[in-house]
């Protein structure tokens, strides 16, 4: 038994991708997917599609807007004849052949081979995939500093990704994180749930991205160090974790203040006052701040 899987929408409308017996495919937007598409909302492998003999089946793959079979919400579902999937803003129609021969010749292949012009121009929409690769562009490990209290999934989130995290005030209760609660969470390229990140937390003030040669602990130690509390268990007014206050906070600290807080750290990435433009804070060579705004434009290529 054959399934092909034909695309009804978007940039790879016409298109079809076969699934033979035994031998799964993932979808998804990132490379390391067995079929990568231009979809900024899909995740990075975001559902997988399974044929033998006895038929079909399609499994979400924990994505973050999930996988739809005739606009039922699944995490695993047998697939019929003619049943459409759809994920993120792509719909895909099932079809099956008993035997290879059968299938369309009109059939054309998508692959994970998308050319650089492509892949930018699916991102042309996508600020915080601009903003991850801006990440991806300095030296050093990579932390988020998220405020967990900001949405009650990005606790599940952070639980989700298979890195170091830690909360500054391990005091508070999961159910219970009070008006703020920065955790810092170790990153890197090859993070599972890196572009998820970027996803749930960009454009909406819930993190800052930090970059420092240091390791996890020492980073820690250093940001928590830069926290104080009121007598109540809340941060003080000086929520360096926000990107509507970072800016403001650096640019009153005098020139002792600023050195402290960029001890170990190379630099600060967080969103301005709109998703596509990022602020740089670092300190120059003369140790005054250096604030780079650098629009989110995808690269010329």
């Amino acid at each position: 038994m054959l399934l092909t899987l034909t695309i009804l929408n978007g940039v790879h409308a016409g298109h079809a991708v076969a699934v033979a017996a035994g031998t799964p495919r993932t979808f998804g937007r990132a490379a390391q997917s067995d079929v990568a598409l231009q979809d900024v909302y899909l995740s990075d492998v975001h559902f997988a599609v399974y044929c033998d003999d006895a038929g079909a089946r399609v499994r979400d793959l924990q994505s973050h807007n999930g996988t739809f079979v005739n606009g039922v919400a699944v995490d695993d579902a047998a697939l019929d004849h003619g049943d459409r999937i759809t994920a993120g803003q792509t719909t895909f129609e099932a079809a099956f052949a008993a035997r290879a021969g059968e299938a369309s010749a009109s059939v054309g292949a998508v692959t994970g081979d998308l050319s650089p012009e492509s892949i930018l121009q699916g991102m042309q929409h996508a600020p915080h995939d601009l903003a991850r690769w801006a990440l991806h562009a300095e030296d050093g490990r990579f932390y988020a500093v998220v405020d967990c209290a900001r949405d009650p999934e990005l606790l599940t989130l952070v639980n989700r990704i298979d890195e170091e995290f830690c909360a500054f005030d391990e005091t508070r209760e999961p159910d219970d994180l009070g008006t703020t609660a920065p955790f810092l969470v170790a990153l890197t390229p090859a993070t599972e749930g890196l572009a998820e990140m970027f996803d749930e937390t960009w454009g909406r003030g819930h993190a800052i991205f930090v970059v420092s040669p240091k390791p996890f602990i020492e980073v820690y130690q250093h940001l928590v160090a830069q926290t104080s509390w009121t007598a109540q268990g809340l941060a003080d007014g000086r929520r360096f974790w926000d990107p509507a206050q970072l800016g403001v906070i650096l640019g009153a600290a005098d020139d002792a203040q600023r050195a402290a807080f960029f001890e170990g750290v190379t630099c600060v990435l967080a969103e301005g006052p709109e998703a596509r433009v990022v602020h740089r804070y670092a300190l120059d060579a003369a140790g005054a701040l250096a604030v780079t705004v650098v629009p989110l434009v995808p690269p010329a290529v």
